[in-house]
C-alpha cells in the first residue's frame, strides 16, 4: 500500500510540474548556447547509462525521486570532472556511490555533521539543503567559488521558508547562472558569463 501510495504521490507531482513548466521544456526560450547543452545534455540527458542499472541494484529500495536526483548528480559529477565534492545531507553513500560513478577520481567529503570544517569552501561542488544551515555553507562557499564552482541545493521548493532562502541565494551578488529544477537548485559563479535564471522542467 506505502509503494502504491509513493508511486501515485509521484506521478501526480510530476504531471502538475509538467503542466505548471510545460513551456520550459527541451530548452524553449535559452538563447545562450551553452545553457542549453546543459540543460540537454546535463540537466535531462535522456540516455540511460551503464551505471544507472547497477547502482540501483545496490540501492533497492530509495524512492522514484530519490534515484533521479542521483542520475542527476552522477550526470553533474560527470560534466564538472569535479577533484572534490562536499555533500552536506543525509543519504551518504548513496550519493557518494553516484558522484564517484560518475567522476572516478572525485574524492566526497561526507559533512552533514560539520566534522570536515572548512571543507565545503575548498571543494569545486557542494551539495546542500535550502534551509538556515544551507544558508550558512552557501556564504562561505560563494565567497571562494571560481569559474568551474557548482552548487547544488535540494527542496528548494518545500515550504515558504526553503523559497525565500532559495530566492535570496539568487539575489545575492555573487551568483551568476542558476537552474530551478523544482526539487533541487544548480547555481554557477562564472563571471565571464551573462546573469540568468532558468526556469526547468525535470
Amino acid at each position: 500500500m506505502t509503494q502504491w501510495f509513493e508511486k501515485y504521490h509521484y506521478w501526480t507531482k510530476r504531471i502538475w510540474l509538467y503542466l505548471c513548466r510545460c513551456r520550459y521544456v527541451h530548452g524553449f526560450g535559452i538563447q545562450s548556447p551553452t545553457a542549453y547543452h546543459f540543460l540537454r545534455y546535463v540537466i535531462n540527458e535522456p540516455y540511460a547509462y551503464y551505471a544507472y542499472s547497477d547502482l540501483k541494484e545496490r540501492f533497492p529500495h530509495e524512492s522514484r525521486l530519490r534515484y533521479k536526483l542521483c542520475e542527476l548528480y552522477f550526470r553533474l559529477s560527470n560534466f564538472a570532472q569535479a577533484s572534490q565534492w562536499a555533500v552536506c545531507l543525509p543519504h551518504q553513500n548513496l550519493y557518494e556511490s553516484y558522484i564517484q560513478a560518475g567522476c572516478h577520481h572525485s574524492k566526497v567529503v561526507n559533512d552533514i555533521y560539520g566534522k570536515d570544517e572548512g571543507q565545503e569552501s575548498i571543494s569545486d561542488v557542494l551539495l546542500i539543503t535550502s534551509d538556515n544551515s544551507g544558508k550558512t555553507l552557501f556564504e562561505a562557499f560563494a565567497n571562494h567559488a571560481g569559474s568551474l564552482s557548482i552548487l547544488i541545493v535540494e527542496d528548494i521548493h518545500a515550504t515558504k521558508d526553503t523559497r525565500q532562502i532559495w530566492h535570496q541565494m539568487l539575489d545575492d551578488p555573487r551568483t551568476v547562472v542558476t537552474f530551478d529544477l523544482y526539487y533541487c537548485g544548480i547555481i554557477f559563479f562564472d563571471h565571464s558569463k551573462n546573469e540568468q535564471h532558468y526556469m526547468v522542467h525535470f
